[in-house]
């Protein structure tokens, strides 16, 4: 989805740049949007758009005893308002909306061909979520919402 696209579905929002390439969202878009779930014993900041999805996800992951693998530790996670890359020239990063998620870092580092295991891949979109590592600049982590199923 394009930013134009992602604005229509999960809200538009005023922001500021700071210097590290994140953002500081303005105004109560966040009041109004942003909500939480308890994932694996870990909270997930997320658009409230999307809650179906993660609470799916979590019980599909639960029934293959796979939820383990939802590790949002090592600096996962989903709503990090800021730039692509947190490069100030590239556009925002669907994680500003929090309708991206990044899993284990350390384990499924951005470049690299260490996948999550293929039944999460697999659940992540049977929900409505693209998965990074199918672009040509391999996100392994990354699981991005598309569309709502």
């Amino acid at each position: 989805m394009i930013e134009q696209e992602i604005e229509k579905i999960f809200g538009k929002f005023q922001y500021e740049d700071n210097p590290n390439g994140s953002i500081r969202i303005l105004g109560n878009w966040t009041k109004k949007y942003i909500t939480k779930s308890l994932i694996n014993n870990q909270l997930i900041w997320h658009h409230k758009f999307i809650t179906k999805q993660i609470h799916t996800i979590k019980e599909e992951l639960k029934q293959v005893n796979l939820l383990s693998e939802f590790d949002l530790s090592n600096g996962g996670g989903c709503f990090v308002p800021r730039h692509k890359c947190w490069d100030l020239k590239r556009g925002l990063s669907c994680h500003s909306w929090g309708i991206a998620i990044d899993i284990d870092p350390k384990k499924h580092p951005y470049g690299s061909d260490k996948k999550p295991h293929p039944v999460l891949i697999e659940i992540f979109k049977k929900n409505g979520f693209i998965h990074g590592g199918d672009w040509r600049s391999k996100d392994q982590m990354h699981f991005q919402f598309n569309h709502f199923v």
